[in-house]
């Protein structure tokens, strides 16, 4: 991205994803490939804020469906506590623990340290996420394995 006035061009850094039809300052769709269990594209309405770099309005990212037709993204294999939000993602202050074969849909997204999912039953919880580690290639979920907590999610170790 950079900064251009009448007598300069500033280099301010890069921004990933990529800008659909951007016309209006005031507001502008991004997508983006982020990496929140496995890898999946995500949408973000966004403004240009007062350092004029692009600020998600919402705060979220919302992830796509899936393409295959799966109505869900994962199946639990153990318990998993999270919790509870409403569906715009406000906490509720509940934590609840979900049984073994819940099914979990990704909705929405900070990019960086959550996810939120919609369960098979219609609750919405917060799943607290860590990346995988560049050499160990195992993310985490509210401090549990990943790879415990659903099974293989197709990275490489």
């Amino acid at each position: 991205m950079f900064a251009i006035s009448l007598d300069a061009i500033w280099y301010l850094g890069n921004r990933g994803g990529e800008l659909k039809d951007f016309t209006d300052p005031k507001h502008f769709v991004i997508r983006d490939y982020v990496n929140m269990l496995m890898s999946r594209h995500v949408v973000a309405d966004c403004h240009i804020g007062a350092d004029g770099e692009p600020v998600l309005s919402k705060g979220v990212y919302t992830i796509k469906p899936r393409e295959d037709g799966i109505c869900y993204d994962y199946v639990s294999l153990v318990e998993i506590p999270a919790e509870l939000v409403d569906e715009q993602g406000n906490l509720l202050g509940t934590t609840y623990t979900f049984p073994v074969g819940t099914e979990f849909t990704l909705i929405r997204t900070d990019g960086e340290t959550y996810v939120d999912a919609k369960t098979g039953d219609g609750k919405c919880c917060r799943l607290y996420t860590e990346p995988a580690e560049e050499c160990d290639y195992r993310p985490t979920v509210n401090g549990l394995d990943a790879e415990t907590c659903f099974g293989n999610l197709g990275f490489a170790g």
